[in-house]
Formats: C-alpha cells, sequence, structure tokens
C-alpha cells in the first residue's frame, strides 16, 4: 500500500525542516512526501530546498498565496498514494505513527477516515484524546449534512484513504477555506460516506504557539455564524456532487446511528433524536423513530459496545 504526507506550509521556516524530518524518519517511511509552499515570503523554499535536495521522496509544490485549502487541493492533486496522511509546517510525527496508522487501516479495511490523539507541546502540553481508547463513530452522512456536527481533529492528525479523498478533491470554495480547512476533510469525508475511527494512542505531536491559527482566540458569535454559512455552502457542494436525494435520507437515520461499532454516547442520541424532530415526515413516523433509536442506544449499553475495544 503506497503511502503519501502532504505537509502545507506558509511562513514556517523555522519549523517545516522539522516537520518534514519528522515524516521522513518515521519507522515506516512514506513513499512521498509532498511539501505545498503557499507563496511564503521568508526563507521556507530555499530552507527545505537546501535540506532535503539529496532526498528523491520529498517533492515541492510552489504556488501563490490562496490558503489551506487550496494547498491541500495541489498537493492531492500531486499525491499517487493508497493512504494519504497530513502534517502541518509547524506539527510533527512520532515515529511510529506511520507504522501504527497503516497497521491500524490493514486491520480495519473499512476504515475511510482516521484520526489521532495528540500530544501538545510548546507553550501547552497535555494529551488531547476525543476518546480514552480506539473509536469507531460508524458513518455519519446524514449528521454532517444535517447538523453539522464534527467529526474528526486537527489537520495533523488525519489521514485518508484516495478512494475518498478522490470522492471531494479538488473542492472549490478555496476563499472560504484559507484557513481551517481540516473542516473540509472532516465534513467532506462524512459526506461522502467514509466510516471513520479515532486511533487512541497520541503519536501526533501538536506545537503550541502565538502563530497558531486559533491560539487563545475567542469566537464572537459573528465568526461562529460566518463558519456555519462556510460549512453549509461546503457540505451542500459536496452533496451536489455525490447526487444526495435529500427527502430520502430521513429513512437511513437508524441505519447510520447503529454503525458505530463501539456504540453511541447519549448528546449522538440526543442529536439523532432532533434530527427525527426535523424531518417533514408526520408524527407517527416521527415517534417510532424516537422509539427505535432509544431502543438501539439502550441495546448498546446493555451489549457493553460502549466499552468494546476495537
Amino acid at each position: 500500500m503506497k503511502v503519501s504526507v502532504l505537509i502545507n506550509n506558509y511562513n514556517y521556516a523555522e519549523y517545516v525542516c522539522e516537520a518534514i524530518q519528522s515524516a521522513l524518519s518515521q519507522s515506516r517511511p512514506p513513499d512521498e512526501i509532498i511539501v505545498v509552499d503557499d507563496g511564503s515570503t521568508d526563507e521556507s523554499v530555499a530552507l527545505i530546498e537546501a535540506e532535503f535536495k539529496e532526498q528523491p521522496s520529498i517533492h515541492i509544490i510552489t504556488k501563490s498565496n490562496q490558503g489551506q485549502l487550496s494547498a491541500f487541493n495541489a498537493g492531492f492533486q500531486a499525491s499517487s498514494g493508497d493512504l494519504v496522511f497530513f502534517l502541518d509546517a509547524d506539527d510533527l510525527y512520532a515515529k511510529d505513527y506511520l507504522s501504527r496508522a497503516i497497521d491500524f487501516y490493514d486491520r480495519h479495511p473499512d476504515c475511510g477516515f482516521l484520526h489521532s490523539a495528540i500530544e501538545k507541546f510548546g507553550a501547552e502540553t497535555g494529551i488531547d484524546r476525543a476518546y480514552p481508547q480506539d473509536f469507531d463513530h460508524g458513518f455519519s452522512v446524514i449528521e454532517a449534512l444535517e447538523s453539522r456536527h464534527f467529526r474528526g481533529g486537527q489537520t495533523t492528525s488525519l489521514s485518508l484513504r484516495r478512494s475518498i479523498l478522490e470522492a471531494f478533491l479538488p473542492l472549490s470554495l478555496e476563499r472560504d477555506w484559507q484557513i481551517r480547512a481540516d473542516d473540509c476533510l472532516a465534513f467532506g469525508a462524512a459526506v461522502v460516506g467514509a466510516r471513520k475511527y479515532f486511533l487512541a494512542e497520541p503519536l501526533i505531536r501538536y506545537r503550541v504557539h502565538e502563530r497558531n491559527a486559533f491560539y487563545r482566540k475567542s469566537f464572537s458569535p459573528t465568526d461562529d455564524l460566518q463558519r456555519e454559512y462556510r460549512l453549509k455552502r461546503m457540505v451542500g457542494t459536496v452533496a451536489d456532487r455525490c447526487g444526495y436525494h435529500m427527502p430520502a435520507l430521513p429513512d437511513l437515520l437508524l441505519a447510520e446511528f447503529t454503525s458505530a461499532g463501539s456504540g453511541r454516547y447519549s448528546p449522538d442520541l440526543l442529536r439523532y433524536m432532533k434530527l427525527v424532530s426535523r424531518s417533514p415526515r408526520g408524527l407517527i413516523w416521527k415517534t417510532l423513530q424516537w422509539i427505535n433509536l432509544i431502543s438501539a442506544y439502550l441495546r448498546m449499553i446493555f451489549e457493553g459496545r460502549r466499552s468494546k475495544n476495537i
């Protein structure tokens, strides 16, 4: 299985070579490392070329500054891996990250999207885990389309099968996603039908520093509303590409809810019950769906699926 690592860089000359080296030094090295420089005005490109000019697996793409989604589009189109891993230029991979992630994909052939726990370093330290153990999210097409609930992580913690990425990249709306384009990867993958998993081992090193886009930043109601508008445009664009017949999707709510191999948590149950309530179907249909969702949730608990290792 061929593996690509895509690194997006903009004016991170002090960090980018260390990020590249962390990918190059993996216990299972990637087959190719594609570095997309998004119009840096510092010494990034010169440093990369000087440090890695003898490395045939490293390919550098230089382009004008158009933002993170533009860099994702360019990097993916230049890649050829069956598995595509993303790495921000200021972050690092632990030495065994690719090996562990590839093994996870081998053991879970239905996995199309994997996000991993992270270890923060720099201005803040600690471990960030979405769940205490490996977790099977199942499918989340309707959830992404209708409630836009985020199931994923920071860019560096993400990897996807090429077959999933091909279904929604390249993605337009580059002006909408000059930053925070990991939203596009997480929601795009959900909408095209990727089964998502979480890897609980913290093999990603996420650097916290003052130049992080969201370091110590608070979001106003206006910021949140603008993001919601961008998300709505983006998931709508991907849904149109998939040719979804939206009125038929509510029939799949129960199947989607029960697709999570590790079970569901109570916030998930409430979210899916709200999705039922928003359906144009009649009250009898909604009541039956609510009963079925609650029954399925209780069955998951009684069967012990919420504590099951995957």
